[in-house]
């Protein structure tokens, strides 16, 4: 099952999913998984669509709920069209001014010198020929090398302007700011670049698209101001050098410049014929009095075609092939970033309750639309539910290759044996497990069965092992090395770093979790794992407001798209 995703459903989910991280996670849970039970799930059926299908029809729901609570909403993706839009009217305009104008300004005869025609085809075909090349030779330097989008010329120049603009205006306002508002305008300018690192090959097909158009729109431009020039007045176009160049090797040279229309061209149109080029040939001292008019006119033609030819099409086909790379590029646009787990998280993980029924989207208890759940003590997973398999839980284990965490003094060595979701047919593949980190006064506190059961729920990912960091005397070059020892021997799929919320976050915690990334690499998951402060029997006590927003914002400044913040929170 394919979706029409385009740019503006794009920017509109990010927004989305953005406003969603000030809400309430119990509230989002309720509201997330009642859209999926309502709407979406009689829509795509039991058949396990791929991330893509499910958001999609998600940001449909969303569209329409909010075009309910207040009318027609201002959404990125509107202001994207309309922005596009307009910026596509202003392309094609500059594009015919610039090419007709400069045209029409060559092309100005007094009546004592002639057009030159190379000079025409120097600035109006060959000047175009060394562009393309350029672009040709950057393309196949990327396909032998394996390079994207993302090494291309374009790329590197907009990927250093935006970053010159960052570090200026950081520069400039962090100083007038007290360490609230420094705080926000951090977050907000790491986020941007995390976006523009994420979604930045595929904003650059519209640009492609928009210099191709506006390509298109000069060589008509001067295809335009020739043909007006030439019918309306009487233009004579000539050739003379310096060198001691015959007639009989321009006229070579101009039959190889029309091989592309000379088959289906008359000779006497497609080119001048060798009588013409002789007849056309200027020299100073003699001046234009002795050429034939006849002679004169015979280039326009060749110089259309020209342009036609080696201007006009292939900017036409690269800007066909712009639209289609650009629907490539967003059929394999991968909906793998935290927030978009998060959400797949909430529409497929059944609300449960000890002892009772699922949790409805409106907070009521009991079925919800047919999905019924016997509990009995423990947590119980619905057919429907991710991860849901015949057999017994031994044999699960078994299938699922979990490595269980290392347990504490005195604690239960057995990890629930729960599973993270099974990719459907299209979908892609989630990590199996995740490592924990743990620091050192933390540890002891924190049994392998509910830190295991708590990654299961937050995350959907089952824990591949726990180890103990920041204790006394050992250097973080030491912690990483162990944790580089475990992430590759083990089949962990990302790392987890439990931190208490309540520790502002320090300069070398942010450091440490940039090395975490170096180490887990693009495609691994990073999750920083919340709690509030100790309670009663339990370190998985609720996040206040307040330090939420720090660490959110905190982290965000650090500008990884990957990085994936969660709280923690005991049933």
């Amino acid at each position: 099952m394919k979706t029409p995703w385009r740019i503006p459903d794009i920017l509109d989910l990010e927004y989305l999913l953005a406003r969603d991280e000030d809400t309430d996670p119990v509230v989002l849970a309720r509201r997330d998984r009642g859209l999926y039970l309502e709407f979406i799930r009689p829509q795509v059926g039991d058949s396990r669509p791929g991330p893509g299908v499910l958001l999609y029809h998600w940001l449909r729901q969303r569209r329409r709920m909010l075009s309910a609570e207040g009318g027609d909403p201002v959404l990125p993706g509107r202001l994207w069209r309309e922005i596009h839009g307009i910026l596509r009217i202003l392309v094609i305009l500059a594009g015919l001014v610039t090419g007709g104008g400069l045209a029409y300004s060559f092309l100005a005869y007094s009546g004592t010198r002639p057009v030159n025609v190379a000079l025409y085809l120097w600035i109006f075909v060959v000047s175009q020929q060394f562009l393309l090349l350029l672009l040709a030779t950057l393309a196949v330097y990327r396909l032998l090398s394996g390079r994207g989008l993302r090494s291309s010329l374009l790329c590197s120049l907009l990927v250093r302007l935006v970053s010159g603009l960052l570090v200026k205006l950081r520069g400039g306002l962090l100083r007038k700011m007290d360490a609230g508002e420094r705080l926000r305008l951090l977050a907000v300018l790491g986020r941007g670049s995390a976006r523009l690192r994420s979604h930045g090959s595929l904003l650059l097909w519209p640009m492609f698209i928009l210099v191709q158009l506006f390509a298109v729109s000069f060589n008509g431009g001067v295809l335009a101001a020739t043909l007006v020039k030439v019918v309306t007045a009487d233009v004579a176009f000539g050739w003379q050098s310096t060198l001691q160049v015959s007639a009989a090797a321009v006229a070579r040279l101009v039959r190889l410049i029309a091989l592309p229309w000379s088959w289906f061209v008359p000779p006497g149109i497609s080119y001048p014929s060798l009588a013409r080029i002789e007849g056309s040939r200027m020299v100073l001292k003699d001046g234009i009095y002795h050429l034939a008019t006849v002679d004169l006119a015979s280039w326009w033609p060749f110089l259309c075609l020209a342009v036609l030819f080696y201007g006009l099409l292939p900017r036409l086909g690269l800007f066909l092939a712009g639209h289609i790379g650009l629907r490539r590029a967003l059929a394999r646009f991968s909906f793998d970033g935290p927030a978009c787990s998060r959400l797949l998280h909430r529409m497929l993980t059944p609300g449960l309750k000890t002892g009772g029924s699922v949790a409805g989207p409106a907070g009521e208890t009991g079925a919800v639309a047919g999905e019924e759940v016997v509990v009995t003590g423990e947590r119980s997973t619905p057919e429907d539910a991710p991860g849901a398999e015949p057999g017994d839980a031994g044999s699960r284990a078994a299938a699922s290759g979990e490595t269980v965490c290392r347990p504490g003094p005195g604690e239960d060595d057995r990890i629930p044996e729960r599973r993270p979701p099974v990719p459907g047919p299209g979908e892609a593949p989630r990590p199996v497990a995740l490592l924990a980190l743990v620091p050192d006064e933390l540890h002891d506190h924190c049994p392998a069965s509910t830190l295991a059961e708590q990654v299961m729920a937050r995350t959907g990912a089952g824990l591949a092992g726990v180890v103990r960091i920041g204790e006394e005397d050992e250097v973080e070059d030491e912690t990483l090395a162990r944790v580089r020892d475990l992430y590759g021997q083990g089949e962990a799929g990302g790392i987890l770093v439990l931190q208490e919320a309540w520790q502002p976050p320090i300069r070398e915690f942010l450091d440490f979790l940039t090395r975490l990334r170096g180490l887990a690499g693009t495609e691994g998951r990073l999750v920083v794992a919340l709690v509030g402060r100790p309670g009663a029997g339990t370190i998985f006590t609720p996040v206040t407001e307040l330090n939420s927003r720090v660490w959110h914002q905190s982290l965000a400044a650090l500008g990884d798209p990957g990085l994936e913040i969660i709280e923690m929170v005991a049933p």
